[in-house]
């Protein structure tokens, strides 16, 4: 009764029993250690399938970690390793781009002095009245990007023998790829076959002929070359679209080559001199000089 109304009783269960301490006089071997009567949750609790979970829900696959390609670095130098990295595969990717670009300017150059080379003993042998058209350089020489300084005036401007370049001519040359002088011809748009048998085209004194060629031209800078058979001499007017030019004609068989400025779907052509004068042609072409076929 004393115990059960003692208010500070710390204890509020059961009597606690005494404890007493072995002796070791009476006890010479102490009681064994009792075993564990609980293991750690990882040994106790048994392999169950993924289908028996709590709530009968499956369990999924945890998502991968990628892997660490910095695991052995400590944490401290990572970011200085991360920055050098990005630089070494920024400088890769420099020197790619480097090497690449100095190889396409030392083979440029190498094509380029070749090609000058050649032309200047070409030139330099070529017979006398030998004229050329103002033409692009080949891509492998110097870039069409580069315009107009790709032109051939400007590149043999400081050579020691320059072509001589014209406008109006009755037989043309031109470089061809290699630097070699060889005869030029016209590539583009030619004339429909004329209705007079064994003349093509009949331009009387006087008379404009309207003449279609077999594909149109859109409105650019070309070079036209006529073929014709005159019976005397005179003049001849080739109107193209909103161009026009105006050269002799010569008695006989003869060609012309002319740069002219236009578009069209035909040429217009006519001819003045004397009352007898008359042009047959059914060779005009309009486009780019180009070397003739070897």
């Amino acid at each position: 009764m004393i115990h059960a109304e003692a208010p500070d009783d710390p204890y509020h269960g059961p009597a606690a029993e005494p404890r007493t301490e072995p002796d070791p006089e009476f006890d010479p071997e102490p009681a064994a250690e009792a075993p564990a009567t609980a293991r750690p949750s990882a040994e106790r609790e048994p392999d169950v399938p993924a289908s028996s979970a709590a709530g009968g829900r499956e369990r999924r696959p945890s998502t991968p970690v990628p892997p660490d390609w910095l695991g052995p670095v400590p944490e401290r130098y990572r970011e200085v390793v991360t920055a050098g990295l990005a630089l070494l595969l920024v400088a890769a990717m420099f020197g790619t781009v480097w090497t690449t670009s100095r190889y396409g300017d030392e083979w440029a150059k190498k094509y380029g002095r070749s090609y000058l080379d050649t032309a200047r003993i070409e030139l330099a042998s070529a017979p006398p009245g030998t004229v050329f058209f103002d033409t692009p350089l080949p891509s492998e020489v110097l870039s069409n990007l580069s315009w107009p300084y790709n032109y051939q005036s400007r590149f043999f401007a400081a050579a020691g023998s320059r072509p001589e370049f014209v406008e109006d001519t009755e037989n043309a040359s031109i470089l061809d790829g290699l630097g070699r002088v060889q005869v030029a011809i016209i590539q583009g748009s030619n004339v429909v076959p004329g209705p007079q048998e064994g003349c093509g085209y009949l331009v009387q004194a006087g008379q404009t002929v309207r003449i279609p060629l077999d594909k149109p031209r859109h409105h650019w800078d070309w070079v036209v070359r006529i073929g014709y058979l005159s019976s005397a001499d005179g003049t001849a007017v080739l109107r193209f679209g909103q161009g026009s030019h105006t050269f002799p004609v010569k008695r006989g068989l003869n060609q012309r080559f002319f740069e002219i400025t236009g578009g069209d779907g035909a040429v217009e052509l006519t001819v003045t001199g004397g009352p007898d004068l008359t042009l047959c042609t059914n060779e005009i072409s309009v486009g780019d000089v180009v070397p003739k076929p070897e």
